[in-house]
């Protein structure tokens, strides 16, 4: 890349480039979020601990490791076994590199391009693996009043029974 447009200004000096990128992203990474949510007050289930180690697919450790030992190989392995056996993550995994592809013929400016870090295909593995692994426990701490996105329920169900109920209100001319 030879020059870019940030902010309105052109940078052509690959010094330049490349610290007005990282700039960039770090400014857009590190903005802070002004709104949080307020879980005080709230009644959360509880698992027992039995409930909550519970049957194990025999694929997800096995099965990820697997997939990865293309890793392993590389002399990688390490990092993954780590995440299972140590069940946290290295700060140093989210630094990754960055790769713009652009949008569009012709892109100039830093909003032309799509940021792509190779390190995303471990997170979206790790993603499905824990995906995975809170399908067999989340309708045993959802509320059952949350229709959305639990087996056996319908996100749909909530808005037809709103519409009963107005229809009802409607025949019988209340007002809600």
């Amino acid at each position: 890349m030879e020059k870019i447009k940030i902010n309105g200004r052109w940078l052509e000096e690959e010094r330049e480039v490349r610290e007005g990128v990282v700039n960039a992203f770090q400014q857009l990474l590190s903005e802070e979020q002004s709104w949080k949510a307020d879980i005080e007050g709230m009644q959360l289930q509880r698992l027992s601990n039995a409930k909550a180690e519970g049957p194990r697919p025999g694929w997800v450790h096995s099965g990820l490791l697997a997939i990865l030992l293309g890793v392993h190989e590389r002399g990688d392995c390490g990092l993954v076994q780590g995440i299972f056996e140590e069940k946290s993550f290295a700060k140093s995994l989210n630094s990754t590199f960055l790769v713009l592809i652009p949008k569009k013929g012709g892109a100039e400016d830093l909003g032309d391009f799509r940021p792509i870090s190779p390190l995303g295909g471990l997170y979206k593995l790790l993603a499905n693996v824990l995906a995975n692994r809170i399908k067999e426990v989340l309708d045993k701490v959802v509320s059952p009043d949350q229709n959305a996105f639990v087996k056996g329920r319908q996100i749909l169900d909530a808005s037809l029974i709103a519409n009963e109920v107005i229809d009802y209100w409607f025949k019988r001319k209340e007002k809600g």
